[in-house]
C-alpha cells in the first residue's frame, strides 16, 4: 500500500575508478527530491525510472536462473543494498495500537495473527512503541524473504547497517536470518540512518540501546547480533531536530559515502 511513496533521490554509482564494470547508465534520468509528499508528479517518474531499469539486463542469465555479478570477478565493485523496513505495526492496526495490545501492567498480548507473537519489554510501552513500532509478521516473512532471495542470487552481506529504529533492526535482523548468517554477521545501529527528523517536530522516540538488543526474557528470547563495537558516524545527540530537507539528503550522503569509503579498499 505505501509502494507509491517511495521516491528515488539520486543515483550514483559506486566502483572504483580502475575497476571494470556492467552498471547501468542513469545519465538520462533526471528524478529531482520532492516538493511534495503527494506529488503525483513525482509518482509517475518514479514508476517510468523502475519501467527502465527493469528492461535493462543488470544481472547474468545462468543455469536457468538469475547470478549477480559477484565482487571477485569486479574486485573495484561495492554492492551497496539500501533496504526499506518491513510493515509496520502502527501502520496496520493505528498509532493507538499498545493501548489495545498493553495492559495496564505493560504486559504484551498478542490480539490478531498478524501482530508480533511476541515483543521486548519497554519501561512505557503506551509511549515508547508508539514512537518506535515493530513489523508485523507479514514484514517478518517480507524480510526473511528478501534475505532467501538475495542469498539464492549469490548476495550475501559481509555488513550490516541499520536505523536505530526498531523496524529497521528487526527487518536488518530477518533479511540477515533469511541469508542463514545472523550469526556472522552483526548489526551495525547507525543513527545518521534514521528518516527525516523533520516529523520529529516534538523529538526523537525512545530507541531501544546495544544491550536491549541482546537481553533474554524469561518465556521469551529477543536476540538481535549488535555489534556493540561499533562507533556510530552520527550519534543520537548531534542529530538536529530542526532539519530540513536538504539537510536530511546531505546527511544521508555523508553517512553512505564514509560508510562505502570504509569498505572500497575491500571491494564489497
Amino acid at each position: 500500500s505505501e509502494t507509491d511513496s517511495w521516491t528515488l533521490q539520486k543515483s550514483s554509482s559506486l566502483v572504483n575508478e580502475n575497476s571494470s564494470t556492467d552498471l547501468i547508465d542513469l545519465s538520462e534520468t533526471d528524478i529531482s527530491p520532492p516538493t511534495d509528499e503527494k506529488d503525483s508528479n513525482n509518482q509517475s517518474e518514479v514508476r517510468n525510472f523502475a519501467r527502465k531499469i527493469a528492461v535493462v539486463p543488470r544481472l547474468n542469465q545462468t543455469n536457468g536462473r538469475l547470478d549477480v555479478l559477484s565482487s571477485t570477478s569486479n574486485p573495484g565493485l561495492i554492492r551497496l543494498f539500501c533496504i526499506r523496513h518491513g510493515e509496520r505495526v502502527d501502520f496496520a492496526f493505528g498509532s493507538s495500537w499498545p493501548e489495545l495490545a498493553f495492559d495496564k501492567a505493560g504486559n504484551y498480548q498478542r490480539l490478531n495473527l498478524n501482530m508480533p507473537l511476541s515483543l521486548p519489554r519497554r519501561r512505557n510501552p503506551f509511549r515508547d512503541f508508539i514512537g518506535d513500532s515493530p513489523i508485523t509478521e507479514i514484514g517478518v516473512s517480507q524480510a526473511r524473504l528478501t534475505g532467501e532471495a538475495l542469498a539464492a542470487n549469490d548476495s550475501l552481506a559481509q555488513y550490516c547497517y541499520s536505523s536505530p529504529a526498531f523496524r529497521c533492526i528487526q527487518t536488518a535482523h530477518y533479511i540477515l536470518q533469511g541469508m542463514g548468517i545472523e550469526d556472522r554477521v552483526k548489526i551495525r545501529v547507525e543513527p545518521g540512518l534514521f528518516e527525516f527528523l523533520g516529523w520529529y517536530e516534538r523529538g526523537l522516540p525512545t530507541f531501544f540501546n546495544s544491550s536491549d538488543m541482546n537481553i533474554n526474557e524469561e518465556e521469551e528470547t529477543h536476540l538481535y547480533n549488535i555489534d556493540k563495537n561499533y562507533r556510530p558516524i552520527i550519534s543520537l545527540e548531534k542529530l538536529s531536530r530542526d532539519e530540513k530537507y536538504i539537510d536530511y539528503y546531505n546527511r544521508s550522503f555523508k553517512v553512505t559515502q564514509q560508510i562505502t569509503d570504509k569498505h572500497k579498499l575491500t571491494g564489497r
